[in-house]
């Protein structure tokens, strides 16, 4: 008696899934003839793509829109920071890109 009580409990849930993947798919189908498109399910996603630009003094890659911008001898230039724009403007015009390491860090190529 207990076995066929478990046994019907189990057919009424794969029936009750079995509806709600028939529906999903019957409501995609709509939705797709609809022209809507898919719905993003992933909350705290950043929606479209942003530009990033390379910062001259230290390569690290940063949105194009908080990036600083120094224009010299008609060329722009962009920084991540502050710190990396005044380190450039210091090495002068033309000063080959200066790419800052974290402190700590070690490159056996590098360090000989």
């Amino acid at each position: 008696m207990l076995f066929r009580g478990i046994l019907l409990l189990l057919r009424f849930l794969l029936v009750l899934v079995l509806v709600r993947l028939v529906l999903r798919f019957v409501a995609g189908v709509v939705r797709g003839m609809a022209g809507e498109p898919k719905p993003d399910r992933r909350p705290g996603r950043a929606r479209g793509a942003v530009d990033l630009v390379r910062c001259a003094a230290c390569g690290t890659h940063v949105p194009a829109d908080g990036a600083l911008a120094v224009v010299a001898g008609g060329a722009q230039q962009r920084f991540c920071s502050s710190a990396c724009r005044d380190q450039a403007v210091r090495g002068g015009a033309g000063a080959a890109p200066v790419y800052a390491r974290p402190s700590g860090v070690r490159f056996p190529d590098l360090d000989r």
